[in-house]
Formats: structure tokens, sequence, C-alpha cells
């Protein structure tokens, strides 16, 4: 099974955790229509200058800063004005992640995309303008990847929305080639340490100002290369003979300053080049080359035209007004805020009642409102993004307790001295503005501590019968999955282990009451899908055993028994929903029996597709599988990815070095698995494709990339 978390159980999700996801996406980037209507919330994300014109390649990085969209997508949204009767050809490359781009647009309805039209596992998508004006490009990675990338929007002759003629044009990213940079006479070697400035008068690269320095390399020496600079954010490539793609580095020296490490894989002449990863910027920089990496910077990456005022405590953000119910309030930003997890924010304060139920609502036409609320009984800001739609915001609240509470409002991103907003606290009409409420740990214990045990009772060595039943039992509420509560008498200091096991639903135990810290919580034990809790309580008295289903929508029988000497706990299959992870997969001899994989062997950088059937190996579990080898190379990264729209596939990599295999199910988004390893020596690594189901049958994809190294993201 895979961890999960539930807000009740006492467990806490940092602000800094909640991330964007772009609501005209809610159909999921790339796997679905984008519809018209929603077509204005790109038109309103923040573009942080990126501006694209015919011909000319840029380049960006995506990170954790950046948006994402549903399925867990990292995004960036370029402009470009297009005029009537173009034909253009949008391109994304990427040698860090699987590219994915999307257009939209006056004339284009829902939105053109594609993910690997172009060669490997970059995309490409044709446009014919019909309707002169702005058009929104959105370069992202097919899952929650990250690394650089190059877009291009090139003329073209004889496209049609959406589909590309054959074969390249010429004003494609690649013309934006390395070793068409001059050198000039800038040499670098191994030992030494170069100084620098890029100006107006350099050419480009992909958009931003490049220089070219010449590298004699011998086969088999190592190189490491830092691009150190104070001026502006460092981009570092080195391209040469051998290499099978340009390496490329943002941060991987630490500040913004940037590294390659590589060994030469033959004799020739190499270049490396300092760029930025600003099209405008330029200034003075060194060049570092030694034998082996020195040692990276721990500071943050914070160029100059990006620093912002260090993250206040929620205490600390200034105070600008008060909200009175059912109010609105026009705000504007002053440009000075300070910085409360990343954000520009001010600060209000809200008088509330214990067990009120609020809504408090921020709209904005100049940027995307963030809210959190935070005050007596929440321990960590509760917080809401889009929760009002077209990037306004709505928190729905529950309040724990009397007292003052504080709103912090303020621009998801960015945010300028004059940019208006209104907010609104109302208790009239949260009913109907909120579906669901959050609430704090500490008023999700109360509403539980309140359910009426029925009668039901559970002695220590005793066992009792129960069953799940949605038009009679109370729901949690938080997770909404049906509970049933059960009283228990324990002892001071005696450690007693409560299971709950069922062969109709996958259970959850919750525990409370005297001699109990908050409110525990335990989902599965050490077999299938039944749970086992271990509880010592600090004083005698009663508590609540508070057993439940995991799934919204299971319900059934089930037994709860008491025990300071627990019997094995039974393995009832886990076989409940496509939502559950194999049990016990990751064991050393999940894979015996299966073979090595030599009979399909595929290669880093690109996609493979195959089939699981009814006649392939079985793991130890009965689920199918089948094995595939990949070559591997000390120290450089892997990403594995399995993609299947047939079953729930399950990913299995194995080496010599690795005990147990690794495993995973839904690291990509959906049903998707993905590992990324980077193995400590060379070999060949054994992947096995599997699924959850023992029955799965049906087409798969592997996608292999490959980073030496990849770019390291701030």
């Amino acid at each position: 099974m895979r961890p999960r978390s539930l807000r009740g159980g006492g467990r806490s999700v940092s602000p800094s955790a909640r991330v964007f996801v772009v609501a005209a996406l809610a159909a999921g980037l790339g796997e679905g229509s984008l519809a018209a209507q929603d077509l204005s919330v790109f038109s309103a994300l923040d573009l942080q200058g990126r501006v694209i014109t015919d011909g000319t390649p840029v380049r960006g990085t995506l990170g954790p800063q950046d948006l994402i969209a549903t399925g867990g997508r990292r995004i960036q949204v370029w402009e470009l004005d297009a005029s009537d009767g173009d034909h253009l050809q949008v391109e994304l490359r990427s040698g860090d992640f699987d590219a994915y781009v999307y257009v939209v647009g006056p004339g284009l309805g829902e939105g053109l995309s594609d993910d690997d039209g172009g060669d490997g596992l970059n995309a490409r998508v044709c446009v014919v303008v019909d309707e002169p004006g702005e058009y929104r490009i959105v370069s992202g990675s097919l899952s929650s990847a990250t690394g650089g990338y190059a877009l291009a929007v090139s003329p073209r002759e004889g496209v049609s929305d959406g589909a590309c003629p054959e074969g390249d044009v010429e004003a494609s990213v690649e013309a934006a080639d390395i070793d068409d940079l001059p050198t000039d006479g800038r040499a670098l070697s191994v030992g030494s340490e170069i100084e620098g400035v890029l100006s107006s008068s350099d050419p480009t690269l992909f958009g931003s100002l490049a220089q070219a320095w010449a590298v004699e390399g011998r086969a088999g020496e190592s190189f490491s290369v830092d691009l150190v600079l104070d001026a502006f954010d460092a981009y570092l490539f080195v391209a040469g003979p051998g290499l099978e793609a340009d390496l490329s580095d943002d941060d991987g020296a630490g500040r913004c300053d940037s590294r390659v490490t590589l060994t030469f894989p033959e004799t020739g002449l190499y270049r490396v080049v300092a760029s930025t990863l600003s099209a405008s910027e330029g200034g003075p920089y060194r060049l570092v080359a030694s034998e082996q990496p020195r040692p990276a910077s721990d500071e943050v990456c914070s160029p100059p035209s990006t620093t912002v005022t260090a993250s206040l405590n929620v205490e600390d953000v200034a105070v600008v007004g008060s909200l009175a119910w059912e109010e609105t309030r026009e705000g504007s930003l002053t440009g000075s805020e300070g910085q409360f997890d990343g954000k520009m924010m001010q600060a209000w304060t809200l008088e509330g009642e214990a067990g009120a139920r609020i809504a408090i609502e921020m709209r904005s036409s100049d940027f995307d409102s963030y809210l959190y609320l935070t005050g007596p009984g929440f321990e960590d800001p509760a917080s809401n993004d889009d929760g009002a739609g077209n990037l306004n915001a709505r928190l729905c609240a529950e309040l724990p307790e009397d007292g003052e509470y504080r709103v912090l409002s303020g621009p998801y991103s960015g945010g300028e001295s004059g940019q208006m907003f209104t907010i609104r606290a109302s208790r009239n009409d949260a009913a109907a503005l909120c579906e669901e409420f959050e609430m704090s740990p500490d008023a999700i214990t109360g509403v539980l501590a309140q359910l009426p045990t029925g009668g039901r009772a559970l002695a220590l060595g005793g066992e009792g019968e129960g069953s799940l039943d949605p038009a009679v039992d109370a729901r949690h509420p938080d997770t909404n999955h049906l509970i049933q509560a059960w009283s228990f008498r324990g002892e001071a200091g005696r450690t007693v282990y409560v299971d709950v096991l069922s062969d109709e639903f996958d259970t959850v135990l919750y525990g409370l009451g005297a001699g109990i810290d908050g409110l525990l919580f335990i989902d599965d034990g050490a077999e299938g899908c039944n749970s086992r809790m271990s509880i010592t309580l600090s004083e005698s008295g009663s508590i609540l055993l508070l057993p439940g289903a995991y799934n919204q929508d299971a319900s059934g029988a089930f037994r709860i028994r008491a025990s300071e000497d627990p019997l094995p706990m039974e393995d009832n299959g886990c076989d409940f929903s496509d939502d559950d992870a194999p049990t016990g997969l990751a064991a050393a001899d999940v894979l015996a029996g299966v073979s090595t994989g030599e009979a399909r062997p595929v290669e880093p950088i690109t996609v493979a597709s195959g089939s699981l059937g009814s006649e392939d190996e079985r793991l130890a579990g009965g689920q199918p599988a089948q094995a595939w080898t990949l070559p591997a190379q000390a120290g450089e990264e892997v990403e594995i990815t399995l993609v299947s729209d047939a079953f729930d596939p399950v990913l299995y990599v194995d080496a010599p070095s690795l005990s147990p295999p690794l495993m995973d199910d839904d690291s990509a988004g959906e049903l998707d698995s993905r590992i990324t390893y980077t193995p400590t020596e060379d070999g060949v690594l054994r992947l096995v494709v599997s699924a959850y189901a023992t029955d799965a049958t049906g087409a798969f994809e592997l996608r292999i990339v490959r980073s030496v190294p990849g770019p390291v993201t701030r």
C-alpha cells in the first residue's frame, strides 16, 4: 500500500506544499479538450516577460516554482503575436523531460496540443492563423518532471491545424546550434579560471546572449566547469564530439551558478557556452574548469532581478485593516509587502466564533488571488487559490474557537504596486457558496468525540463484529468515509493492540479519549489492507475506537479485536479498488521467476512499446510481468516512466546493487508509474513491467530519459 495522508489524523500539510493548479486545465493538459470559455485563464497568467517571435528560438527551465496543471504537469506560458494567414510550426524540445506543448488563441476554439510529434519525446504542432491577435503557447512536461527546454515558432508552408508536414523546417530549434557560435580565440583548459563579459554585441542562443569557449578534450579525461557570476542567473552548455546531446545546467553549482561535469567520450574540440536564463541579461562572469567538481554552494538562487524580501512568519505580516462580516473591502498592493510562503501578502483581522462556517472571497482582475486563514485552533494556516473560479480565491472553513483570526491576502505570484482587489468575509452565504469546509484537527477530534457508540463495546481479549452501513453510520467530517464508534476501557501504561479486519473493504482505525494525546490514526498493518493500532494510555479510562473504510463508497462487514499478545495479522489480499497498490510487492523475492529481460533491450532517451498478455510471466503475487533491459552508467540519472490506458501499471527496477528492487505504482500521475534512479556503478538494469491486477492485459509504453547530469532547478 502506498502511504496516505488524512488532515483529520493530526497530520498537517505545510502551506509551501500547496501547489497552483491551472483551473482551465481541470480536464488535464493533453488529456482532453479545453473549453473555449476557459481560454481567458491563460491571458490572466503572469508571463514573467516570456514573449516569443517567429523564427527566434528561446529557452526556459521548468522548476518547482512553476505552475502545475492537473496530474502534476509543470508548465510555463509564452505570448505570441500572430498575423492573419501565418502558417506556423511550434516545436518544444527537452533532454530533461517528456515535452508537451499547447497552443490557444483566437480562432483555435479548444486549442491545439501535441506530445511526441517531434523526434523522440519532443513535441511539435502546426497552426494556421485565421484570426490575428495574441496567442498563448504553454510549454510543459508530460509529468511533474523539471529541467531545461527550447521553444521555437517558425514559419512553415503546407501546414494544417495540428498537423505538420514530414521533415524539419529550417528555422526550427536545431537552427540555434552551439557549433555555429564563434570562439574568437577564447580557450579554456582544465585547471584554468577565466573572466568574460556578456554584452549586447554577443550572438544569441535560444534568444539569450551567449559566448563560446574552445576546450581541447581527451577521451576518458574528467572535466568539470562552473559558470560563476553575480549579475545574472547563469545557464551553461557543453557540446562536442561523442555527446549524444548537448549538456546544459542552470543552478548545479549552487546560488545562481551553473555546473556541467562529464568524461570526454572522444578526443576533439568541445565548446563551453556561457549564457543566461533571461533574454535581456548580461554582465561579467567567470568560468572555472577543473578535473573534479568543487564543493557546491548551499545558497539558494535569487537573481538580482527577482530578489524578494525574506519570508515572514504569519504574525509578522503587516495588518492593513479589519474585516467585518458581510462587508466587501477594497484593497491594493503597495509593492513593499513582506513575503509569506514566497508570496506577497497583506493581513486582515477577523473576529470569529466557535463553530461558525465561513467563506472568505478575494477577487482581482490584476492577478491570481491567494488566501490564507490562521488563528485559534489552526496550527497550520488553511489556504485557497482558485475556489471562486477564474483565478479568484474562496476559502471555506469551520472556525474551531472564539477569537481573533488573521486573513492573509495577495497574489499567487508576482505582484506590483497599485494592483487592485476586493475581499469579503461571509457567514450568511457560506452554505450556498461552499460544498466543503476546512476544519482544524482539534475541531475534527471534537466532532468524532461526540459520535454515539450505540452500545458497542470492546473488551481486552475480546472480538466484536460490526458492519458499516451508509444509511446508518456516520461519516468522517473531513474525509467523508464511513466510521463507527466502539467504546473500550484501558489501563494506564498498558499496551493494547487493536485490529480491524475485513474481507469487504480497506480498513482504517482512529482512537481518541482519556489518556490519548490528540487523535490516533492508522491505515494498514503488516499485511493486506487490515489495520492494527498500538495504544498505550497515559491514564486509565474509557476511549473511543473508530473503525472505518478508507474509500468513501466502501461499506460492509468487519471484525474488531483487542489484545495484549496479538495474533499474526491476516492478509486479506488488499484487492478492493484500483486506488490501492499491490501489497508486499517490494519484497526481495517478488521478481523470482521473472526472466532477465535480455530479449527486450531498450536504450536511453527513447520510447518503447509493448503489450502485457495472459502468456507473460508472473510475479510472486500472480500479477503479469514482462522484463526489459536498460544499459546504465554510474552517476547518470535515468527516469523510467510506464504508461498504459489498458491497465493500472506497476514498475520495478532491479540491479545487482538493488536489494530489494525499486517499485512504483502511481508517481507519474493518474495510474502511471515512474522511477528515477542514479546507478552507483556501470551495468544493466532490469525493468519489469507489471500491473496491479492479476488479470491485467493490454498495451503500454516505456519512456526512458537520461540526464548527464540533468539541470539542478531551484
